[in-house]
């Protein structure tokens, strides 16, 4: 109610036309399924308002008016990093809420952003895709904190790199170290802990030696500087110096 005391201030309940109370709604930034409890809530003081006399008992009120906004059976939540971080992976009581979301198939993807995109924070964003009806019997990580362009202030993500996230989300692709079907047997095995790098190896392997040619390289520098020895010892000779140490 403070949003629409706050739109509409101390002007009486019957000035308000439906037409304003429908672009009040549209406006609100919050999802579908929102904007329809807080209609609800809305045609709920009006028609309290109507029962009280203070509109005419007759007629339906601006608010029942109103049209309702279709919900899609998928939504992004968005949460803060420390509720994130809680719902993916720590315990007690997000932990029962994760374990429940899991069992009854509604989380479908996880996505890891990179860090800094936002002026708000500078940490790494991750976007939790839920389902209400999910068929897949697996959850997709795709691990994207990796793939930006850095800037001075923050880092962005070009359309190719969105276009990417959208692609794998799509067709549920697996690429390595980017993303990956992971199966709930799994995931169950992990104690239904939801943290990317636990099903996404990001680790860089070290690089083989090659022994041989790294020998033949120590002796070729060890060559040289025997050359470059006898050779400065010759100047220093001919100046009457002392030589220098031979290197063996």
């Amino acid at each position: 109610m403070k949003r629409l005391c706050g739109s509409f201030g101390c002007r009486q309940v019957g000035e308000i036309s439906t037409r304003e109370l429908d672009d009040f709604l549209r406006a609100l930034k919050v999802g579908a399924s929102s904007k329809n409890s807080i209609r609800k809530r809305v045609v709920t003081l009006f028609g309290w308002c109507r029962d009280q006399g203070y509109l005419k008992a007759e007629n339906p009120t601006a608010a029942e008016k109103t049209g309702s906004f279709a919900e899609t059976d998928k939504a992004p939540e968005i949460f803060t990093p420390g509720e994130m971080r809680k719902l993916l992976s720590a315990c007690g009581a997000e932990e029962r809420i994760r374990t429940k979301l899991l069992k009854d198939d509604h989380i479908d993807t996880v996505i890891g952003l990179p860090a800094n995109l936002f002026y708000s924070t500078g940490i790494p964003v991750c976007i939790l895709v839920l389902k209400k009806c999910k068929k897949p019997d697996d959850v997709l990580f795709i691990n994207a904190a990796e793939h930006f362009v850095k800037g001075k202030r923050q880092n962005q993500l070009t359309d190719e790199h969105i276009a990417k996230i959208i692609a794998t989300y799509q067709f549920r692709k697996e690429e390595p170290r980017y993303s990956r079907r992971v199966e709930m047997a799994e995931i169950e095995k992990n104690d239904f802990n939801l943290n990317i790098s636990r099903y996404i190896s990001t680790a860089v392997g070290e690089a083989e030696i090659d022994l041989l040619a790294t020998h033949a390289e120590l002796m070729k520098i060890e060559r040289a500087i025997k050359s470059a020895t006898a050779k400065h010892n010759e100047f220093l000779k001919e100046l009457g110096i002392p030589p220098l140490p031979s290197p063996d």
